[in-house]
């Protein structure tokens, strides 16, 4: 009987230093992160609006209806600022997905945006796993919204395209000086 009464107290001890360990899933969402990191990508746990707020999944266990808004994780990658960048107009832009699978504005590009970003940008989106549900930039920062469900090759598609999108210049070429002359 004490040997019973024994191994019950170590058990009480014990569960609740395993209930704290991480799970499978949570294990691999930090190695996701941390090869993100790697590639010199920021993550940040965020919530947004839900982009295809079906509304029967918000709704409280009293039928309260509640926000659309999707907790997921911004894999951000900032964009290298030109020499004058305070002098630039800012170029924002978001895209969400759309039921179909599609992606579509969800602000329109300023007129500032560059043809080959604008370009670049469907492309980019295209490749993004299923479960990336925006990608935007603002303030010199490309985020990818996504919900992590598509493991390494998802991972994969967000470093090339952000990397992608990084890489291309973001504002429409000034006129050549010059042009600009008068005379």
């Amino acid at each position: 009987m004490i040997y019973l009464g024994i191994a019950l107290v170590v058990l009480l001890l014990v569960a609740p230093i395993v209930a704290l360990l991480p799970s499978a899933r949570q294990r691999e969402q930090m190695a996701l992160r941390r090869q993100a990191m790697a590639a010199g990508l920021r993550t940040e746990l965020t919530t947004i609006d839900d982009p295809d707020p079906d509304q029967d999944r918000y709704v409280s266990v009293t039928g309260k209806r509640l926000e659309p808004k999707l907790k997921c994780i911004a894999y951000r990658l900032s964009r290298p600022r030109p020499p004058a960048w305070r002098d630039l107009p800012a170029v924002e832009w978001s895209l969400i997905r759309v039921k179909d699978g599609g992606w579509r504005w969800q602000d329109a590009p300023s007129e500032a945006l560059s043809r080959t970003l604008a370009e670049a940008i469907p492309g980019v989106a295209r490749e993004m796993p299923a479960d990336a549900v925006r990608i935007d930039e603002s303030h010199y920062v490309i985020s990818v919204y996504w919900l992590e469900q598509g493991g390494s090759e998802g991972l994969d598609a967000i470093v090339t395209g952000l990397k992608t999108l990084a890489g291309t210049p973001p504002h429409v070429p000034p006129p050549p000086e010059d042009s600009m002359d008068p005379s």
